[in-house]
């Protein structure tokens, strides 16, 4: 199954699942039978808010925040569905991108301890569908993911209320211990 899903992104469709914000599925028939059933494969097309997804990620990618990128769209999206927007920005620059997500054991977690692989494990299809973003753009995103990721780190296992948040005159942190 995972063979057939991976060839499928090399060939320019989609391994399955929902389209993501700001596209919709066009069904295509190859033509083929399965058990009685014509065999149809999906590619991404712009759907009714594309444009306002483009707008934006293009707010994302010149670093505005959030909030501010939401308010410029007029939108109250959910944050947990943009930030998933954000994490597929080469998505949105025409790209069909496969085995992102690592995998998770029936006991919980991700057998590699992230949510993500890392790049080097994607199966990733360049020009596939209309882009919404420019690859410079997308880059810019994940980059700025990443960077965010390495500075949300916890100095101290400190667990009351102003760790971290009090200064010394000279500008240290406080922390317990």
């Amino acid at each position: 199954g995972l063979a057939g899903m991976a060839e499928n992104v090399r060939q320019g469709f989609r391994a399955g699942g929902t389209a993501p914000k700001g596209y919709r599925l066009d069904t295509i028939d190859t033509g083929a039978v399965r058990e009685g059933q014509s065999v149809t494969k999906s590619k991404l097309i712009p759907g009714d808010d594309a444009m306002l997804m483009r707008a934006y990620l293009k707010a994302r990618a010149n670093k505005m925040p959030r909030a501010r990128a939401l308010a410029l769209i007029g939108q109250d999206w959910p944050i947990t569905t943009l930030i998933y927007v954000e994490r597929n920005a080469l998505t949105y620059a025409g790209h069909t991108v496969w085995n992102r997500m690592a995998e998770r054991p029936e006991k919980g977690g991700y057998v590699s301890g992230g949510k993500y692989r890392p790049r080097s494990e994607w199966v990733i299809n360049r020009d596939t569908h209309e882009a919404l973003i420019t690859d410079i753009e997308a880059e810019t995103i994940l980059a700025t993911i990443e960077a965010g990721a390495k500075t949300r780190t916890r100095e101290t296992a400190g667990t009351y209320l102003l760790t971290g948040l009090l200064v010394t005159p000279d500008g240290q942190k406080w922390h317990s211990d």
